[in-house]
């Protein structure tokens, strides 16, 4: 992997299931595009057990979690008691272990339930649990068709702000020597 080059993308979108309870919990690699991928505009989604990749990515100088003071959720502590897993391995768990700000429904597993943060630097978009999912990545997609949007308004604003500098110049360089001319045509006058 070469995290540098997470600009190459609009999301990242972490699945559920047990399985990334393992695979995503212990990944270093993973962590760090997290992060870079947070703090480079690139919205981040995830559902249930998936949002376990979260706990270990860090904030940009490698001081706090990522996710402290985040308002997400994922796999609750009550679904686990319920299907016979510890409250330990809890996304709930991890996650406010590490700051975050959890929510959650109190319906398990029937209905969906999606939180969105964009209130920092970047998109964080969670969902309870697999019910979730469809609205999670609704709400992706429609997070990355808003932030393309305004690089697209912010790029053509620059390139409108670089015409006019350079519409600027060229009235500075033509009245400058305009000005060349005419203070050549005096000197060569009789005082």
């Amino acid at each position: 992997h070469e995290a540098k080059g997470i600009d190459n993308f609009d999301a990242i979108f972490l699945a559920g299931g047990h399985g990334a309870l393992g695979d995503f919990s212990s990944s270093k690699d993973l962590a760090e595009i997290l992060t870079n991928a947070y703090y480079g505009g690139v919205v981040i989604g995830g559902v249930s057990h998936g949002l376990v990749a979260l706990c270990h990515a860090e904030d940009k100088y490698g001081s706090a979690s990522l996710v402290q003071g985040l308002r997400v959720t994922g796999s609750t502590t009550s679904e686990e008691k319920q299907m016979g897993y510890s409250e330990e391995v809890s996304v709930e768990t991890q996650l406010k272990k590490r700051g975050a700000k959890f929510v959650h429904t109190s319906t398990n597993f029937d209905e969906p339930f999606v939180v969105t943060d964009e209130v920092g630097v970047g998109y964080v978009v969670s969902g309870q649990n697999a019910a979730s999912s469809k609205k999670t990545a609704e709400k992706v997609v429609e997070l990355v068709k808003k932030h393309n949007a305004a690089i697209q308004e912010r790029m053509e604003m620059e390139k409108k702000a670089q015409e006019a500098a350079k519409a600027e110049a060229k009235e500075r360089a033509v009245a400058a020597r305009n000005s060349r001319r005419s203070t050549a045509s005096c000197t060569a006058c009789p005082t």
